[in-house]
């Protein structure tokens, strides 16, 4: 497949290398890293080593003068780039797109950004990963655990022929991955498989970035049931699966348990023990973290329910003031 690569930090990086060891892929990525790869290729280091030669542009409108119709352009920009980074796209052609990105807003922003009618809107996938990945310095990337890419169609569509398109980008995009090695499932309720990873987000990111620490920080913590950290992480997921099933009680009701929730996030933080959550690399870049797209679109969500989620507004306050300056750490 032809594919475009938009937004290769971390995540995106080691999906494009990965990619193109058989497809043929162009990253657009921020220039230092751009620079590195033209000069030596882009490395990857961790659970496996390799070196590649991929091209890489410092923008889209550079990437598709070399690739004019990819098959697909895999969306990696954090969430609250998303509306802006579909607008670059589609503003081009109606190119079919793949969604990688945390929270909620994956599932509404596509609608916003669309100007044409839903039964002409282009296939759009989504890609859910568990996948533990650091961009090293420019050019490098640390693969630090393995997980599981869920893919498919986009619930968006108000057509059938826009859905099985969309469900064919999927599948396609499952095919490819696996050939690279990557654990890929093709699921058609993706609308589930958003909340279930907003679910895992809400425990392990803002939670790994207060604390200062690696992933595995969160089975250590719910490995001590009487402490203030296990009872913190129940609460989210207790407060978690009380919103998404009032969210989604249109035939969902029950489909999440704080148990589930809390079952799947360990499991995540055991395959990626090593890793530096997205929302910890971005604070101590000095960076703007991802907490309003994961804590805050949730506790929009609530409050429209009516469900009350005092843990998860806490550690959203908490995030945004170690966001601004403040240097407290959670104990």
């Amino acid at each position: 497949m032809d594919l475009i690569v938009y937004g290769a930090g971390s995540v995106g990086s080691l999906i494009g290398g990965l990619l193109s060891q058989k497809e043929n892929v162009i990253l657009v990525a921020r220039r230092p890293h751009v620079e590195a790869i033209r000069r030596e290729g882009l490395r990857i280091t961790g659970l496996t080593e390799k070196r590649n030669v991929v091209r890489a542009s410092v923008s889209l409108d550079d990437a598709l003068e070399d690739m004019p119709r990819p098959d697909a352009v895999l969306v990696c920009v954090k969430s609250y780039d998303l509306a802006e980074a579909l607008e670059d796209i589609w503003v081009h052609a109606p190119l079919p797109v793949v969604l990688l990105q945390n929270g909620l807003a994956v599932l509404d922003t596509p609608a916003e950004v669309w100007a044409g009618g839903k039964e002409d809107i282009p296939p759009i996938a989504i890609a859910s990963l568990t996948l533990g990945a650091f961009l090293e310095e420019p050019g490098v990337v640390r693969y630090t655990g393995h997980g599981t890419v869920t893919t498919g169609p986009h619930p968006l569509h108000a057509t059938e022929q826009g859905s099985r398109e969309s469900l064919r980008l999927a599948e396609k995009m499952a095919a490819v991955l696996g050939r690279a090695g990557v654990n890929t499932v093709v699921e058609s309720d993706m609308e589930t498989v958003v909340w279930r990873k907003t679910g895992v987000n809400l425990l392990i990111n803002p939670v790994t970035a207060l604390a200062g620490r690696e992933n595995r920080i969160i089975v250590e913590m719910a490995g001590m049931p009487e402490s203030p950290g296990a009872a913190v992480l129940r609460r989210l997921a207790e407060e978690f699966a009380s919103a998404a099933n009032a969210v989604l009680s249109d035939e969902r009701e029950g489909r999440f348990t704080g148990e589930d929730v809390l079952r799947s996030a360990l499991e995540v933080a055991e395959n990626t023990g090593e890793n530096r959550s997205s929302m910890l690399q971005d604070l101590e870049r000095g960076r703007r973290t991802e907490a309003d797209s994961i804590m805050g679109s949730l506790l929009e969500k609530a409050r429209g329910a009516g469900v009350e989620t005092l843990t998860v507004e806490m550690l959203h306050i908490l995030v945004n003031l170690r966001a601004h300056g403040c240097n407290g750490k959670m104990l």
